[in-house]
């Protein structure tokens, strides 16, 4: 016998977006601490590579931060609305699946919109690493 579930789609829908948004949450966050260390923490860094015998010295350039942090905090901002637009779903009664329902899509959307603008945030950090 399988463990029934008694949850209908809208809320299993938010659930999920809840989900995913707490995921990209963290990967935002390991995105900017890469690029932090790599761009800032590594910043006119003196490394010295032993190539046949002779010790080179490499210094790595002083480079800024090529992230629009606008977009990124619109973006976090999103993400949390998701999370939170969708905290009251499964507190609505049974007999109100159309509010549960609108609740769910503007979720998608919002959850659509943050996760595009994530993408063009991490496009436009290559590009600008390349």
């Amino acid at each position: 016998m399988g463990k029934e579930s008694c949850k209908d789609r809208w809320e299993r829908l938010s659930e999920t977006l809840s989900s995913l948004s707490i995921s990209l949450l963290g990967t935002i966050l390991f995105v900017l601490v890469i690029s932090y260390f790599t761009l800032k923490g590594l910043g006119n860094a003196k490394i010295t590579v032993p190539i046949q015998g002779v010790n080179v010295e490499i210094t790595y350039p002083e480079m800024e931060l090529p992230m629009d942090f606008d977009a990124l905090y619109r973006v976090i901002i999103l993400l949390s609305g998701t999370v939170l637009i969708g905290i009251p779903t499964p507190l609505l009664p049974e007999n109100m699946k159309a509010l549960k329902g609108g609740v769910a899509l503007i979720q998608v959307a919002v959850f659509t919109y943050a996760f595009y603008s994530f993408i063009a945030i991490i496009l436009e950090l290559i590009e600008a690493l390349a």
